[in-house]
């Protein structure tokens, strides 16, 4: 089979969205962050009733009712709602091959106008949780996600196809993910010149490989967090970091908020103004 068509289906069945959180909510006052705070997955927000304030990597957007606001992954957002509002959101990534979000490339929040209709049937949706729903919210995400692409502008280009010594140093990279991993430790761990995979990785990847260690890591730790019940002192021993207070300091620079903090407003049924 012609190389780029395999790459091709590879991609097809690895990129997918996954739903790390769905819900319809009520918000009052208590819906706020005035801090810039980071997004390592993209949120849409159904506003369904009522109106709030998010800023958007710097820029502002009113929230009214019968619209979609996308914020893309690794955008910098605040909010604030004033009275009231009720929404239906999602916690959306969509992974490529190289574990970056495919929507880090979209730099500001994209608004969807006048999807009233379409709003109303993905809540029918969700109340009814039934496989025609599944359905029917897999097929609105691929819709809505192609949309906001060409909306921002960006062009995908052909579907990734690193050198065999990238795909072996991301292998490596993930099987050994800890604090202080380095480019000397990778190149020695894979048996080749440091120069050679500098150069190669560089080239493939389009960042340095120290930074895209921390990307990793930090998402990693991010995850964790997220989702499991670890206290931050096991998760930052889990990720090699000295201390707790070192990887809290290294969280919070990354992402905005403090680990304790993010896990609160993170987790569903752990705080009373979701995001």
């Amino acid at each position: 089979m012609n190389t780029t068509f395999q790459d091709m289906l590879d991609s097809f069945h690895k990129i997918s969205p996954r739903i790390s959180e769905l819900r319809y909510v009520k918000l009052d006052s208590s819906w706020h962050h005035e801090m810039p705070y980071t997004t390592p997955e993209s949120r849409i927000y159904y506003i369904c009733k009522g109106e709030a304030d998010i800023t958007c990597n710097g820029k502002p957007y009113h929230m009214t009712p019968g619209n979609i606001y996308f914020l893309p992954a690794g955008s910098n957002y605040t909010y604030r709602c004033e009275t009231s509002m009720e929404k239906l959101f999602l916690h959306v990534s969509m992974l490529r091959r190289n574990g970056y979000d495919l929507f880090n490339q979209v730099k500001e929040c994209v608004v969807l106008t006048d999807r009233k209709q379409e709003i109303d049937r993905l809540c029918r949706c969700v109340d009814a949780a039934d496989l025609h729903s599944v359905l029917v919210l897999k097929a609105h995400l691929h819709a809505l996600m192609l949309e906001v692409m060409e909306r921002a502008g960006v062009e995908l280009g052909q579907p990734e196809a690193y050198t065999a010594l990238t795909y072996r140093a991301i292998e490596y990279i993930e099987n050994h993910l800890r604090c202080g991993l380095t480019l000397e430790q990778v190149a020695k761990g894979l048996q080749v010149p440091q120069s050679r995979l500098v150069q190669t990785f560089r080239k493939d990847m389009g960042v340095t490989m120290g930074k895209y260690i921390t990307d990793r890591l930090m998402c990693a730790a991010e995850a964790v967090l997220r989702t499991g019940d670890e206290s931050i002192h096991a998760v930052s021993e889990r990720f090699g970091f000295c201390d707790q207070f070192y990887f809290s300091r290294k969280f919070t620079d990354y992402f905005g908020v403090a680990p304790q903090k993010y896990r609160r407003r993170s987790r569903p049924g752990r705080t009373k103004a979701p995001i």
